[in-house]
């Protein structure tokens, strides 16, 4: 068989909470009710999703639950991949010039 279907409810698992966590960033960082339906709110729960599967497939046991740290991990994605891009571009700019 191809995939252990043994560690697909932990996926599962993993994924949502990592989903509630983005959530929980987009519903407390929004100023006004019409914030949670904006794209960037969008982006968030998407890059939750991405962030709570690599997580699941590439998590390194260190005696946290798995629950607390894929919440963790959904609620800061995106905060860390846009903080990841601002250092990467000016380095971007003067490898063009």
């Amino acid at each position: 068989m191809l995939v252990d279907t043994s560690v697909i409810p932990l996926v599962v698992y993993t994924v949502c909470m990592s989903v509630l966590g983005a959530l929980a960033q987009v519903i407390l960082w929004a100023k006004k009710p019409s914030d949670i339906t904006t794209w960037e709110a969008v982006q968030s729960l998407i890059i939750g999703v991405i962030a709570g599967f690599l997580y699941a497939t590439l998590r390194v046991e260190h005696g946290l639950p798995d629950g607390a740290m894929s919440f963790v991990v959904g609620y800061t994605a995106k905060d860390f991949i846009e903080a990841v891009a601002e250092k990467l571009k000016p380095d971007l700019t003067r490898a063009q010039s």
